[in-house]
């Protein structure tokens, strides 16, 4: 769970300070657009709370002819009891010109979710990548050419300098793979700023591969002011030793959604069937399957049925992946083709051929082995595999792999799921389970041993995506029946 909230995190931090004082007729836009000089410093807050602090700045070296975006973001939270602490260090290299690619780029990722570093070089072949952690072998990755740029570097100030819209590719270090991003110059907009009215410039920046459109706001001196992410989540500029300075927030209650009175009956039976009034939920993640039916009942309203049935359909593995190849492949975090992966995965199929059961085995294995342990997250496979504890993201997370290399076309669903917590508080909370392909679309959840993922599982967006992020604190759910 606390990874969806780094990807928000890394979001959010889309701004850059410049140390630049004299530029040429040849530098980028970037160091010629508005700014204060130095590095920016922002608070990161979930519905006014504090969780985390990002700065951003830019170094330009004349002997060089590159320039450096340097970003950094530490988030801190309590996921129940244990307090969750996640810190990357992104710097991105290129050349000091107009249009100036991309030479090189380093990631360093510390605390929850594992320690790793990531250094990319770039050549007319593509980015050769390096990937170091604790206890490991080196990895090398190679990745195609990315067309980022050192304008992509701050979209949005580019796109106030040129009065018009923007269009760039980033490469997304937390997963290695590129998302277009486009810069939209919307206009003048009053806003209450510390208690004092002001006119700000609105930009919105809309990245593809997340589906999230961030939205900055700048002072007539190009100050970055405040960024929003959905309704409630905002980045505020800071003095650095005020934006450092936070509590840690218990996540569980803060971002839960929670019910007027419990699911009456047997809510988590299977088979099973809910009615639920959603409120707050964009159409844009209205994802209907053979589980999910939503209907328009007013504007920012719907009425989403959710139906947990035992199927019967099934095919032999290795499968073809409907979809055309993502839900079979292995990456960086998803590592399917891991030797780890594929040793424990033959080991728990046997010779089994049917991919329901397969599916099934894999669910409870991964069910019966893994300590439920919320806060203590991994973002690779293998590193679940090899501390065998987490909350939901890593059972989803390993089973999936496990999946994968069995030729099982699978996939991780985030979304709410209902529980009773100990204030016995009924609520929704946020959740990630597995979808499987088995000849049909399964959900199956590994955190709570379900080979049929019951009616209370509201699916929103899938594989750890950062798009239903703006969403927590946000929505309201009523049970209709």
């Amino acid at each position: 769970m606390v990874r969806r909230f780094g990807l928000a995190l890394a979001v959010l931090s889309l701004a850059y300070g410049a140390q630049a004082k004299t530029r040429t007729a040849e530098e980028s836009d970037v160091l010629r657009a508005s700014r204060p000089s130095g590095r920016e410093t922002f608070g990161i807050y979930i519905s006014g709370k504090k969780v985390g602090y990002t700065s951003t700045s830019i170094a330009v070296d004349r002997a060089k002819g590159t320039v450096a975006c340097t970003t950094e973001v530490t988030f801190r939270t309590l996921v129940g009891s244990v307090a969750a602490q996640r810190s990357v260090t992104e710097v991105k290299t290129f050349e000091n010109k107009r249009n100036g690619k991309l030479l090189a780029f380093s990631a360093i990722l510390v605390g929850d979710g594992g320690n790793q570093r990531l250094e990319g070089t770039s050549s007319a072949k593509g980015i050769a990548v390096k990937r170091s952690r604790p206890g490991e072998p080196m990895e090398s990755i190679q990745l195609p050419p990315i067309l980022e740029t050192v304008e992509d570097c701050d979209p949005a100030r580019v796109a106030l300098l040129r009065h018009t819209n923007f269009v760039g590719t980033i490469l997304d270090t937390m997963d290695l793979k590129p998302t277009r991003q486009s810069s939209t110059v919307i206009g003048m907009e009053s806003k209450r700023i510390a208690g004092v009215d002001a006119r700000l410039q609105r930009v919105e920046t809309y990245l593809a591969k997340d589906k999230l459109t961030v939205v900055n706001f700048y002072d007539a001196a190009g100050r970055l002011i405040e960024t929003r992410l959905g309704p409630t989540w905002t980045a505020v500029a800071e003095a650095p030793e005020v934006a450092r300075d936070f509590d840690s927030v218990e996540l569980f209650n803060l971002t839960r959604v929670v019910l007027s009175a419990p699911i009456p009956g047997s809510p988590w039976k299977v088979p099973g069937r809910h009615v639920y009034a959603v409120t707050g939920l964009p159409e844009s993640l209205w994802h209907e399957s053979a589980r999910q039916k939503f209907r328009k009942l007013s504007s920012g309203k719907a009425e989403l049925t959710v139906t947990a049935v035992n199927g019967s359909e099934s095919a032999k593995r290795p499968l073809p992946d409907p979809e055309g190849g993502p839900n079979l492949e292995s990456s960086i975090s998803v590592e399917a083709a891991s030797p780890k992966i594929r040793e424990l995965a033959n080991k728990i199929a046997g010779g089994e051929s049917d991919a329901r059961k397969v599916a099934q085995a894999v669910n409870r294995w991964v069910f019966r082995n893994l300590v439920k342990e919320y806060g203590v997250s991994n973002d690779r496979a293998t590193g679940v595999l090899e501390s065998l504890r987490g909350d939901c993201t890593e059972h989803s997370l390993l089973a999936v792999s496990l999946l994968r290399a069995l030729g099982v076309p699978a996939r991780r669903i985030d979304g709410l799921v209902y529980l009773i917590n100990q204030d016995k508080v009924p609520a929704f909370y946020w959740h990630e389970w597995v979808e499987a392909y088995v000849g049909e679309w399964i959900q199956l959840d590994p955190t709570f041993g379900q080979d049929v993922a019951d009616a209370t599982h509201i699916g929103l967006g899938s594989e750890a995506s950062a798009q239903i992020a703006p969403l927590m604190g946000s929505l309201a759910i009523q049970v209709l029946e």
